[in-house]
Parts: structure tokens; C-alpha cells; sequence
């Protein structure tokens, strides 16, 4: 997932549930099909969040890397 390029980024760090998911969903109204936003959170819940929301609103997700306690989820809008 290292060689995914993101075309927006959200710094979703220190925020809880459901905030990271709400951030994101804003963000990704403002993308074109295939474009991809990275999110970046701390909140323990955000993988199981992200994965059920992407599945909800037919998003591509790309998949998490972990660099200590920071979460990178990579999102890429249909």
C-alpha cells in the first residue's frame, strides 16, 4: 500500500468515533470517480469503521498501514 498516491489527505488524528467516518465522508464528496482520499486516525475503532462504511457507500477500500499509533486508510471513491 506504500505505493498508493493519494489525491487528498485527512488528518483525522486524535478525533473519536464518528468523527473520522464523518470527516471522510465529506472529503470524498468533493473527489471524482477514482480519485483517492488517505485518512490518518488513532482511533482504535476507525479500521472496522472505515471497512463497514466503504462497503455502505460502494467505496474501494484500499486497505490500512500502521506507523505506531497512527492508522493510514486508503479510500478510492467509484
Amino acid at each position: 500500500m506504500d505505493d498508493i498516491v493519494a489525491d487528498r489527505v485527512l488528518d483525522a488524528r486524535g478525533l473519536f468515533c464518528p468523527l473520522p467516518v464523518l470527516k471522510a465522508r465529506r472529503q470524498l464528496r468533493d473527489l471524482m470517480p477514482g480519485q483517492i482520499l488517505q485518512i490518518r486516525a488513532t482511533d482504535k475503532s476507525a479500521e472496522g469503521d472505515f471497512k463497514a462504511m466503504c462497503e455502505a457507500q460502494g467505496l474501494d477500500y484500499l486497505g490500512m498501514t500502521l506507523d505506531g499509533r497512527v492508522m493510514t486508510f486508503s479510500i478510492r471513491k467509484r
